[in-house]
């Protein structure tokens, strides 16, 4: 059961998830020049009776679905974990974790132009209502999977996403940061940063 520990110096949050060393070891060498056919044991494509058939009906389009994360970091259960001598603030690591995947093992998004990235994006978006209508849920991330640089454990294209009950200190440090320059320039900052 994956749970968040905040360390006791500095207040910041981190999930412990020892499930997810247990995920897949399909990695893609960086070497590869080709993708490999489609694989009869990819977790990911339709035909696999194990993901596919666990996919949330309702966020499911014409070339995308989602499953829910099966060595998810945040779950949906509520409650207290207590563990050790207490010298830890530990709790469950509240939200959700999902995997948006492309339908076709063989087309990663920069190859479908732009009606597979529109189509891709309103995924998102939906997936992030989804989450936001959830009073626990403080921040919701997603992240592309592309490659074993990006920490990809499977060569199928997909996204994850994060949904957390807690904001991550980065965000909050640019949250302050942000409010701290609009209260001292009256302008936002982010309208502000140049390319």
């Amino acid at each position: 059961m994956p749970k968040l520990r905040q360390n006791i110096i500095t207040g910041e949050w981190v999930v412990i998830s020892p499930e997810r060393s247990r995920r897949p070891e399909d990695f893609v060498t960086a070497s590869s020049v080709k993708k490999m056919l489609v694989p009869e044991d990819c977790p990911f494509c339709v035909d696999h009776e194990k993901s596919y058939l666990s996919s949330i009906k309702e966020a499911e389009t014409e070339n995308i679905y989602v499953i829910p994360n099966k060595y998810p970091a945040f779950v949906e259960s509520e409650g207290i974990v207590s563990e050790g001598d207490g010298f830890y603030y530990d709790t469950k690591s509240l939200g959700g974790h999902e995997v948006v995947v492309l339908k076709d093992h063989m087309t990663d998004i920069y190859e479908g132009g732009q009606r597979l990235l529109r189509e891709l994006i309103d995924v998102y978006i939906e997936r992030y209502k989804f989450y936001g209508r959830n009073p626990i849920i403080e921040n919701t991330m997603i992240i592309h999977n592309h490659g074993p640089e990006a920490g990809a454990s499977i060569e199928h294209p997909h996204s994850q996403l994060f949904a957390s009950s807690v904001i991550p200190s980065y965000v909050s440090r640019e949250l302050e940061g942000s409010k701290k320059y609009y209260a001292q320039e009256e302008k936002c900052i982010f309208c502000n940063v140049k390319s």
